[in-house]
């Protein structure tokens, strides 16, 4: 097994055991994007630098919105803070024109 295959596989069960990493990740630091990158990377050339795969992306960010969703319906918490928290995610995981 790879090392990006053990990777993927305890994300996986990080997310199956703590569905709300997504509210709780921090919007300000790489903490996202690398979680991103470890989760969507199909090529890794080296260097720190990763490819992810346009088709993976949605699914890891539909993993962050579902347990933000849950979250915020069972304790009540305000729809547009989590829009905004949202939003942020989105914004984070954009590509950029770096």
């Amino acid at each position: 097994m790879t090392s990006e295959n053990r990777t993927w596989l305890t994300l996986k069960r990080l997310a199956a055991q703590w569905p709300y990493w997504g509210f709780f990740s921090n919007q300000v630091d790489d903490s996202i994007k690398i979680l991103g990158s470890c989760c969507c990377g199909v090529e890794f050339p080296g260097r720190g630098a990763v490819l992810i795969d346009p088709a993976l992306l949605p699914g890891f960010l539909n993993q962050a919105f579902a347990g933000m969703n849950a979250l915020f319906d069972q304790h009540g918490f305000p729809e547009p803070e989590l829009e905004a928290m949202s939003m942020g995610l989105v914004a984070l995981m954009a590509p950029s024109d770096e």
